[in-house]
């Protein structure tokens, strides 16, 4: 398996390449950038239903013809700019992504495009954040920073479910290599 990180403008996004299947993690970067690396894309999973994590995705699904994956409640937020924060941070973000387009993910192993994954559902820096575990890499979006935490002061964010979340898999993702979104 190999990792391809991409330093978007606002967040870190990743290619993952496993026996010829891509599956491009979080969505804020160019999709010119997306271009010069790779010629197909198999599936998108979105980490959590935050602008600065999917607000290219739309422009790289229709490119890349691909689904994109995530948890049932951050598909609300794609067209909500304040369930997805843009409008704290003086955007107005607001996509129209067909709901043909996507597939929720569960809890536990699943395949996604052809890659077998393992989901968590990690409320806490939002009510739809997920971690995706691939072989031995975990990504984990917002729910940890290197060096902390995912702020949760933000919509459907709360410290509780964060601290619950943390209590529940700190200790399994300790065997992990960790990939943050910021």
């Amino acid at each position: 398996m190999k990792i391809y990180k991409l330093q978007a403008e606002l967040s870190n996004n990743y290619l993952v390449e496993k026996n010829g299947t891509i599956i491009l993690i979080d969505c804020a970067c160019k999709l010119e950038d997306l271009k010069a690396i790779t010629n197909k894309i198999d599936a998108n999973v979105i980490t959590h239903g935050h602008f600065d994590y999917f607000f290219s995705v739309q422009e790289v699904q229709q490119f890349y013809d691909c689904p994109v994956y995530m948890h049932n409640a951050a598909y609300e937020k794609f067209a909500n700019s304040e369930l997805n924060a843009s409008t704290l941070f003086n955007e107005q973000i607001a996509l129209d992504l067909p709901l043909n387009n996507v597939k929720f993910v569960t809890e536990g192993k699943q395949d996604v495009a052809g890659i077998e994954a393992e989901i968590f559902f990690a409320s806490g820096h939002t009510n739809d954040s997920i971690l995706i575990a691939i072989d031995n890499a975990l990504f984990v979006g917002d729910f940890l920073f290197e060096r902390g935490y995912g702020r949760t002061d933000l919509p459907t964010g709360s410290f509780t479910e964060l601290k619950q979340s943390m209590r529940k898999y700190l200790p399994k993702i300790k065997n992990y290599s960790l990939f943050y979104g910021h």
